[in-house]
């Protein structure tokens, strides 16, 4: 079956992050907190809710904030420096380029996110990347209600891409995403990716993706 479609995990595979912390950990540091004492399961279970909708992007940052220990009066600030933190992007060279190549061959793209942050701070962040323009599809956990591997979240991308799983392809970097990509019949392409990924195609540079565009 003919590839019609091509569908991105954001962050790690368009984007990533080289300075975590860079903002966050000097604020927390004039608070005299230690972001390595965070409640790790609290932490996961609060970014769960958040990237499956059941709290919103603000609550979601007023309550990190809140597990780190930031009193009252610095949550606003500490608002702010959360969106530093995640504003702080570089992008993996020749995404754009491909992106726009890919478009330019006849191909729908589309995102698949996991994520509570609104889509149009997202696609202002990957406008930054001049790549903001080439979506037919973007398809966010937080809005569907379930994030990766679940089938819920592939299925909701290829019905706004109007296309079948074995017409797509998705592009991500984590085993469980990629696993759950391949169980409803999607293609896949690991890039950015650890050792045991699952994939039909494992890519170093992301520009590979158009010398794979004709076997896929």
């Amino acid at each position: 079956m003919n590839t019609r479609a091509f569908c991105f995990d954001a962050g790690d595979v368009l984007y990533y992050r080289p300075h975590k912390g860079k903002f966050l950990d000097p604020f927390l540091h004039d608070l005299r907190l230690d972001p390595n004492q965070i409640d790790k399961v609290a932490k996961r279970e609060l970014q769960r809710r958040a990237w499956c909708g059941e709290i919103g992007y603000a609550d979601y940052h007023i309550q990190f904030l809140g597990l780190l220990g930031v009193p009252s009066d610095q949550l606003e600030r500490g608002r702010g420096i959360l969106a530093q933190e995640e504003e702080s992007v570089e992008f993996f060279e020749g995404v754009s380029e491909t992106l726009h190549a890919l478009r330019a061959r006849g191909f729908l793209l589309g995102i698949i996110t996991d994520t509570a942050t609104p889509e149009k701070i997202k696609l202002q962040r990957l406008a930054r990347g001049g790549f903001g323009d080439v979506w037919s599809a973007y398809i966010a956990s937080c809005v569907v209600g379930a994030r990766k591997p679940d089938p819920r979240i592939y299925h909701a991308a290829l019905a706004a891409l109007n296309v079948r799983a074995g017409e797509s392809v998705f592009v991500g970097h984590k085993v469980r995403e990629l696993s759950g990509a391949r169980q409803i019949g999607m293609k896949t392409v690991a890039f950015n990716y650890k050792d045991d990924a699952p994939a039909d195609f494992h890519i170093a540079h992301f520009p590979e993706l158009l010398n794979l565009s004709a076997l896929i």
